[in-house]
């Protein structure tokens, strides 16, 4: 009897077991799949099969307006414009050197932008500066910038500090750098030096700052077409689609 017993106790020991293991094994994939849908997958399918989709890219963010005065401040006293003056679309960007964003803006977007609406006439584009405060070297690579402005070069000084980013971007003296990249723009490297060594436009950069924080320019790149903020490095279809809608107005 006591054999028995022990035989049937076991038996049951076993069964409890094997329901307590099942549980254990549902109760992992539950929680990964939760885990999956807090870092943004989706969990699909039934409880015995489940197949984990990657999350989608989020839409881009529409387009809030800044208000009259502001837009009016921020047409004024760019850094430079080119374009129509005449154009009855403006565009402004708030740019950092610095930002990989706006490099890859400068390397995918802007020359579509520049083909099919500033070369063409339809719109005019102007430029201030967002050297966010986490890019050690952006604020007086703008300072560059506008000391190359000061011998018209300020669109060659522009192109060439988006395009050579990595040579100066973490450098402990890209002061350096700037002055190499003049003479290669072909501006009096001199001049430039003393400009930059001065912090002739520090200032200028500083009130750029604050106008961007008044037009609600956060982030880099920023960019305001008629009033309306687009904020990112967008896709170029993003742009296609502001520009043209403040075009048919």
């Amino acid at each position: 009897m006591a054999k028995a017993l022990s035989g049937n106790f076991q038996d049951k020991l076993i069964v409890a077991m094997v329901v307590a293991l099942m549980m254990a094994v549902g109760g992992v994939g539950y929680l990964y799949g939760q885990l999956t849908a807090i870092r943004g997958g989706t969990v699909l399918g039934g409880d015995d099969k489940q197949v984990v989709q990657a999350p989608t890219a989020a839409a881009a963010p529409a387009p809030t307006n800044v208000d009259e005065a502001t837009w009016q401040e921020v047409m004024k006293n760019g850094v430079a414009e080119r374009g129509s003056g005449d154009a009855k679309v403006t565009m402004v960007e708030f740019t950092d050197f610095q930002c990989p964003y706006c490099k890859r803006h400068f390397d995918e977007t802007e020359p579509l932008i520049v083909k099919d609406y500033i070369d063409a006439g339809k719109i005019k584009y102007i430029v201030h500066d967002l050297p966010l405060p986490f890019h050690p070297n952006a604020h007086i690579a703008a300072e560059a910038a506008r000391c190359a402005a000061d011998q018209n070069k300020y669109w060659e000084m522009h192109d060439t500090l988006f395009a050579k980013q990595d040579e100066w971007a973490n450098s402990s003296d890209p002061k350096s750098a700037f002055s190499d990249f003049a003479g290669e723009v072909e501006i009096n490297v001199a001049n430039f030096d003393a400009c930059v060594a001065s912090g002739k436009h520090k200032q200028a950069v500083d009130d750029d700052l604050a106008l961007a924080n008044k037009a609600g320019a956060t982030g880099t790149p920023t960019f305001v077409v008629n009033g309306e903020l687009l904020v990112g490095a967008q896709p170029y279809a993003s742009f296609q689609a502001v520009l043209d809608k403040a075009l048919s107005q």
